[in-house]
């Protein structure tokens, strides 16, 4: 077993997991994703020993040495001493993998500890990597969730404009005219935001014809419904 991580480069992907007492939550995610020469996958565990988690990883070691040539396997243990350590040590992992700016990062939170799993979300939702695929696993495999990432600089940046925007858009998708008899704001100020929370991932743009219409993103509709009852 891997205790500490060596990344090396050039990186496709990496598939980040929350590692328990059986591999199949990774394997549906290499099954899904697939597996390249040069991918990484990162598996967080508790630090302490557990005997049914030691066989299971040199079960998927092994699978890996048969069936992911190239594939590189490291094995991260992560302190639940305390909620806050969790999340330093797992957001340390993150950052190094960031360091070799991989094309994608996938991490897969539905194996493990609870503890581990909300660790890990929440360093995720602390650094918000670009290219990242959120997924939980219902325990008896039937339902896959997409999860938001959810940055917290996002939030941060986030104005009252910027917020009665989202809340239209949360009723329907809007013009940028209807927007503007809405927001009874300059136009310029109104395309300033719009275009802010575009790159923020929280609305989409599309014309049509000679109208410009707004729509909210996945991520952009989950926190139209966090500012709605949050008030």
């Amino acid at each position: 077993m891997l205790i500490k991580i060596y990344l090396r480069g050039p990186m496709l992907k990496c598939l980040i997991a929350t590692f328990g007492w059986t591999e199949q939550f990774v394997l549906s995610s290499i099954l899904k994703y697939g597996i390249s020469p040069h991918d990484e996958i990162v598996l967080l565990v508790p630090d302490r020993k557990d005997e049914r988690t030691e066989i299971i990883l040199r079960d998927f070691e092994s699978f890996l040495k048969r069936y992911g040539e190239g594939v590189k396997l490291h094995v991260k243990k992560i302190s639940l001493e305390s909620f806050e350590r969790a999340v330093k040590e797992v957001s340390e992992v993150i950052l190094e993998i960031l360091s070799v700016n991989p094309e994608q990062i996938i991490v897969n939170l539905s194996g493990g500890m609870r503890a581990l799993i909300l660790a890990t979300y929440t360093a995720l939702q602390l650094i918000s990597p670009k290219n990242l695929t959120i997924e939980l696993e219902t325990e008896d495999r039937s339902k896959c969730y997409m999860l938001p990432s959810l940055s917290l600089r996002t939030l941060i940046r986030l104005g009252r404009i910027d917020e009665r925007i989202l809340k239209l858009l949360s009723v329907r998708s809007m013009s940028t005219t209807d927007l503007l008899k809405e927001l009874k704001i300059p136009r310029s100020t109104m395309h300033k935001h719009l275009k802010e929370l575009n790159s923020l991932g929280l609305i989409l743009l599309e014309r049509k014809g000679k109208m410009l219409y707004a729509s909210l993103t996945q991520l952009g509709n989950f926190l139209s419904i966090i500012l709605t009852h949050g008030k």
